[in-house]
């Protein structure tokens, strides 16, 4: 750390505090907030991630390196707030730009280090050393400036801490050069004492950013939840849940207006007010995921193993869209949404294992169907221009043409661990249309748990290694389960077990 004075103070990145200047802003030890000073910690450290290792460092000496070279950080702020929106949401301006003296390969090798993800960053401080010493190094440099517009377009918030969903900015296009109306903004929400993600970890945003809607697990019971981001709790929309008496998973959706909630309940598609108040049925459905368009017509999944069908929003005769193609392997068509011309569909055609799922684009008058990613689940259209999707625990990106319904450009990794159930492909994020950005990280979703297989003098003959359990089998001499691993799922038996193990979404 440099001091006003010019003294410099050796310390361990990131649990460094200021003593001198700003103390009230640096100290932020209220729970589920990272410990540091802001200027000097990496994306995840702000994000509140635990697992964290030399690239962090790495980051925080790009950081040091890059002040002695300007006289400041790359990223400050009036507050500390201030300063973590712009870690995970700006780029550094470029070495270059202030300082016309310093080498290239120096303002290439310090913009990697600064890189939002650990894995774009130098691996340790030997390769970053290598790299200021190396005057002939400009890979790295053409690559990130062909990079740059779409990572300040695309990169969300990393931002998480145990048993919280992160949002991402309301500026989330400036770099298309569309300013937002509204300051950077930064929330984590947690979930309260008795909520837990359900199996189905389903994340909406009001179209306008400012209602989260999530899926949970409420006292054991399963239903869907709301916060608006003007007050400080969470309430249950009821009947918006299975409760004890509905059937299904709910797999809710946001009206355009943000005034109501579509769901599956008891065999049925359904509306209700999020304020509260009847339900409408609207087609019949046990299984639902689906998309409201502006146009007043609701595309959604009728059940598990159909096809797309479409209803108007004040019900009535419903059509089938498609069908799912069995013999090419697909077990249902998934998660659509209506793109902005409300003409086409995007969805997912579901195949196992998940690397054959593809993402597809269809026509509703025509129902035409062209693949735009192969490999993909939870497909969704943002604004930016892009496509993401979700690739196990990953969320990818690809540009998209929306007018041409074509994918014009190669796929980078956006976000990584990201809740996903692999039974269904339900990727727990969602994008609102001023760009705030919601999801569930992994470590909120997955909990460990035992599975214990018990014969009837009590005795425990085998278990096994802990996976994600999907489902179990038992015979009066054999049983199995199933454990997922990137989405694979595969079978568990008691031959060669020493022991039976199991993570579930919730205990």
């Amino acid at each position: 750390m440099l001091f006003h004075d010019g003294r410099a103070l050796v310390a361990d990145f990131g649990i460094a505090l200021a003593r001198t200047h700003g103390e009230d802003r640096t100290r932020m030890t209220k729970s589920g907030v990272s410990l540091g000073t802001p200027e000097y910690m990496s994306p995840e450290q702000a994000a509140g991630h635990h697992n964290l290792d030399r690239r962090t460092d790495v980051y925080a000496l790009g950081v040091v390196l890059y002040e002695m070279l300007t006289g400041e950080p790359p990223f400050t702020g009036a507050t500390a707030q201030a300063v973590f929106a712009r870690v995970m949401a700006d780029e550094p301006r470029p070495l270059l730009l202030q300082r016309k003296t310093v080498p290239p390969h120096v303002d290439a090798a310090v913009a990697r280090a600064l890189e939002k993800l650990p894995a774009d960053r130098w691996q340790g401080a030997a390769e970053f050393a290598e790299a200021l010493s190396n005057a002939g190094a400009s890979t790295w440099a053409q690559r990130r400036r062909a990079l740059s517009g779409w990572r300040r377009s695309v990169l969300p918030w990393a931002a998480s801490a145990a048993l919280l969903l992160a949002l991402g900015w309301a500026g989330l296009w400036r770099g298309r050069g569309t300013p937002s109306s509204a300051g950077p903004m930064r929330f984590s929400v947690e979930l309260e004492a008795g909520v837990q993600p359900s199996f189905t970890p389903i994340v909406r945003l009001s179209p306008d950013g400012r209602q989260l809607f999530v899926t949970a697990m409420v006292d054991r019971r399963e239903e869907v939840v709301r916060r608006r981001f003007d007050e400080l709790r969470m309430e249950v929309i009821a009947g918006a849940g299975q409760g004890d008496q509905g059937t299904g998973n709910s797999r809710p959706f946001v009206s355009p207006d943000g005034q109501w909630i579509a769901y599956a309940k008891q065999g049925k598609l359904r509306k209700v007010r999020v304020e509260g108040g009847p339900a409408v049925d609207l087609a019949v459905a046990d299984w639902a995921g689906g998309s409201w368009g502006r146009n007043g017509r609701i595309v959604y999944t009728r059940a598990y193993n159909t096809g797309l069908w479409i209803v108007s929003e004040g019900g009535g005769d419903d059509r089938m869209l498609t069908a799912p193609d069995t013999a090419a392997g697909e077990l249902g068509h998934w998660w659509p949404q209506i793109l902005p011309d409300g003409e086409h569909v995007v969805f997912t055609a579901y195949r196992t294992p998940l690397e054959r799922a593809t993402i597809e684009v269809l026509s509703i008058s025509s129902g035409k169907r062209e693949v735009l990613v192969t490999g993909g689940v939870f497909g969704f259209y943002v604004p930016s221009g892009h496509l993401l999707y979700a690739a196990g625990e990953t969320i990818r990106g690809v540009p998209f043409d929306v007018n041409r319904l074509a994918v014009t450009g190669p796929a980078v990794p956006v976000l990584d661990s990201v809740a996903m159930n692999p039974t269904d492909g339900a990727a727990a994020f969602d994008v609102s249309e001023n760009g705030t950005l919601a999801y569930l990280p992994v470590s909120s979703y997955v909990t460990e748990t035992d599975m214990v297989m018990v014969d009837r003098r009590g005795h425990e003959p085998a278990r096994c290694q802990p996976g994600i359990a999907i489902t179990t089998r038992a015979s009066p001499r054999t049983a199995a389960a199933y454990r997922s691993t990137s989405g694979r799922p595969t079978p568990w038996g008691t031959s060669g077990c020493s022991r039976w193990g199991a993570r579930a979404a919730y205990a």
